[in-house]
């Protein structure tokens, strides 16, 4: 999948005169370049979304103090005031209060616009017809978080 979104961004660029090298490493080489040795001039990378519709499970991908070997803040994004927000919001059981510093955050986020996402893949989910009582989570599909609640129906 990285090498056809690359190669379809490589297309894009030079429409625009922007010349691209994309080489496309294996996944243990890449992952490596980009979470230890920091051996990256750039990144493309597939996010996913967590099945709990928090904003403190992407939060440390944006974190100064992950930017280190080892850290989650491969993007090599620093802000202090985000800095603060996500340390505010992981201090604080206030929902009203944790929803006003997230939204302050997802401004910032998208005026410093430190990650492009390019695509949205759309997950599809099946079930066997012999069970009932799957929930979708707030993201959309099947989450592990709801199976207590699942049952096999009767004949």
């Amino acid at each position: 999948m990285r090498a056809i979104l690359c190669g379809i961004l490589k297309e894009q660029l030079r429409a625009v005169g922007i010349t691209a090298d994309i080489v496309v490493n294996e996944w243990t080489t890449y992952y490596n370049a980009i979470r230890q040795t920091r051996d990256i001039d750039g990144l493309f990378s597939i996010f996913s979304l967590p099945t709990i519709p928090d904003p403190t499970t992407e939060a440390p991908r944006y974190l100064s103090r992950e930017i280190k070997p080892g850290g989650f803040n491969y993007l090599f994004y620093s802000n202090p005031r985000v800095d603060a927000i996500i340390d505010a919001t992981m201090t604080t059981l206030d929902q009203k209060k944790r929803g006003q510093l997230f939204q302050e955050y997802q401004e910032i986020l998208a005026r410093d616009v430190p990650l492009i996402p390019l695509y949205v893949m759309t997950g599809v989910d099946v079930w066997n017809k012999k069970f009932a009582g799957f929930q979708v989570s707030e993201w959309g599909g099947a989450s592990p978080q709801f199976l207590d609640k699942v049952w096999q129906k009767g004949d």
